[in-house]
């Protein structure tokens, strides 16, 4: 309920650093948007390592980048998904100048598109701490969604995070806290991926897609539906 009452039509999710499953975190949220009848954009905004496009079975070359570079319209590089219902935009080809992409006039008017096409857009960005990508959108963003890795994450990593986005005026919604041992929650399992420089992943199959179990599932991001509906227009309670 941080943002009670505001409006939220972008929404940027990043980690406090790498390999915190903020890509799968991102995914399973769009999906159980998506099945309460939200409008849904996941947007793979992670240009160094992108993960996004596993989840849905995509090929991460053609998407952000191409548009930002005119290359294509915002129309022809967005894929609707099925069964799940959401539309990517995966990264697109890897720049050199990642920052200055994202930071760029092209950026936020592109941003201002999506609003105008969708109910919600997910940004999934790269690790806060280390890099500004993250930053400059979380700047351009309704709000921030925080992922940390359970019994690993040290506390001064989080909580750099957390000064670095209220540093550029970031909303920050919350924190999901990713990995809690199914032992000790009694609720929930979480599955995990590395980063790679090209996008594969050590853990998926060969053809960098992840397993049918792997893919999103609406019950991850289940309970955060029923506050986020609340403030998007046209959403619905979960």
């Amino acid at each position: 309920y941080a943002a009670l009452g505001s409006p939220l039509r972008i929404l940027t999710v990043t980690a406090a650093g790498p390999d915190e499953g903020k890509s799968f975190i991102t995914a399973n949220l769009a999906v159980a948007m998506a099945q309460g009848g939200t409008r849904v954009l996941a947007v793979g905004a992670d240009l160094r390592r992108p993960a996004l496009h596993r989840a849905f079975g995509l090929d991460y070359r053609v998407g952000l980048t191409s548009v930002l570079m005119g290359r294509m319209s915002l129309e022809e590089a967005v894929r609707h998904t099925e069964p799940w219902g959401v539309d990517v935009l995966p990264s697109g080809p890897l720049p050199p100048n990642p920052a200055e992409l994202l930071g760029s006039r092209q950026m936020a008017a592109l941003l201002e598109e999506m609003k105008q096409r969708w109910e919600l857009v997910l940004l999934d960005t790269p690790p806060v701490v280390a890099l500004s990508d993250a930053a400059l959108l979380a700047a351009r963003s309704d709000g921030v969604l925080l992922v940390v890795t359970a019994y690993q994450t040290p506390r001064d990593v989080v909580v750099a995070a957390r000064r670095q986005l209220e540093q550029v005026g970031a909303r920050i919604l919350g924190v999901v806290l990713n990995r809690v041992r199914p032992s000790e929650s009694g609720r929930y399992h979480y599955y995990y991926y590395y980063y790679s420089r090209d996008g594969s992943s050590a853990e998926s199959p060969r053809d960098g897609r992840w397993s049918h179990a792997e893919r999103p599932s609406a019950s991850l991001a289940g309970r955060a539906t029923g506050v986020m509906a609340d403030r998007i227009p046209g959403g619905r309670d979960a």
